[in-house]
């Protein structure tokens, strides 16, 4: 790796490079699509289409279901244990992708209306936010 290389993203199944500033990729809303096989043990937490699974289209990826607050909270606990499993690997960071899974879904997963956290202005105070975040798009699903 060249010396001029600060940051360096690799997949959450990958190693960091130890002398870099590590960021983990975290799938966040679609399954990596290479563990199709792994989300067969989990298939009522995947998006369906008339009973089969709905892949995004570019990546081949299988979209995730964040129909009810249960699977919200099922899918929170999984993705929330790969986060962890990126610090304890030694990664410094997190990049959650497909946070917008909403826009290539042919409407079936919905973007939410408004943010469910409250947006702060820059004193701390808080202010309805008409147009939600990535993160208030994530947390929607911690929730």
């Amino acid at each position: 790796m060249p010396p001029y290389v600060g940051i360096v993203v690799r997949d959450r199944q990958a190693p960091p490079t130890g002398d870099r500033y590590d960021v983990c990729y975290v799938n966040g809303f679609q399954t990596q699509a290479s563990e199709k096989r792994i989300w067969r043990h989990h298939s009522r937490l995947v998006l369906k289409r008339h009973g089969r699974p709905v892949a995004d289209q570019t990546w081949g990826e299988l979209l995730l279901d964040l129909g009810t607050a249960d699977k919200r909270r099922r899918l929170a606990s999984i993705v929330g244990r790969w986060t962890r499993d990126c610090a304890l690997h030694g990664f410094e960071a997190v990049e959650y992708d497909n946070l917008d899974t909403f826009t290539g879904s042919s409407g079936l997963v919905k973007r939410p209306m408004r943010s469910p956290v409250p947006a702060r202005d820059g004193w701390g105070r808080r202010r309805r936010s008409e147009r939600p975040s990535a993160f208030a798009e994530h947390a929607r699903v911690a929730a």
